[in-house]
């Protein structure tokens, strides 16, 4: 895990910046939140697990849908109620309104999880997920291992390289490398044949009962 002033020292010295009149503190920063969130949306498009950092378990009363999350969520990982896995649906599939033991869920912002059908009794429910990122400043450290680092690193270099550039094929180029070696390293440190929705791309079942 690196600082960002380490991180930034780096980049300045692989850009050939050490004097500092290429490149601000503010605007490498910048860069490297973005990289943050660019390896993040990689992450959780492959294996979310590995991003997960909230875990939540409650009861849930007779007749109340929506559970609140105590902070905003980038997002949800895996939602039980019972023990036994929900699946994502979307609401608009609903026929009605009946009650029951919760089998479906839906968002319903990014605070907010609404149970399907409604609880006919009171339920337990854990739930696990990913926080919403928080931009680093220059007193924080990165937020992966050292390998992901790399990564960050090789990111936040290319953004500063061709800040200037006009041709934006190469750029595309570099980063769908380091897309292809950071789902790679993903892979590799993963239970093999684990599928996983993709990020922006749920599954939708449409539910009649």
């Amino acid at each position: 895990m690196m600082s960002v002033k380490d991180m930034i020292i780096r980049i300045r010295s692989s850009a050939h910046d050490q004097q500092e009149v290429g490149y601000d503190d503010v605007t490498l920063l910048s860069y490297i939140n973005d990289g943050v969130r660019f390896i993040r949306r990689t992450v959780m498009a492959v294996y979310p697990m590995l991003l997960a950092d909230m875990e939540v378990s409650g009861t849930v009363e007779t007749a109340e849908r929506k559970l609140e999350l105590p902070e905003p969520i980038s997002f949800l990982v895996d939602m039980r109620v019972n023990g036994r896995k929900l699946k994502l649906i979307n609401p608009q599939s609903l026929d009605n309104d009946d009650k029951g033991e919760p089998r479906f869920y839906y968002m319903q912002g990014f605070r907010h999880i609404c149970l399907v059908p409604v609880p006919d009794k009171e339920y337990s429910y854990s739930l696990t997920a990913i926080r919403d990122m928080v931009l680093l400043t220059l007193d924080d450290s990165s937020p992966f291992t050292n390998d992901m680092d790399d990564f960050l690193y090789e990111y936040v270099l290319i953004r500063a390289s061709l800040t200037n550039e006009f041709d934006m094929s190469q750029e595309s180029t570099i980063m769908s490398t380091i897309v292809s070696q950071i789902t790679s390293l993903v892979r590799e440190n993963c239970a093999h044949g684990a599928q996983v929705q993709g990020y922006w791309q749920p599954e939708r079942t449409t539910v009649r009962w």
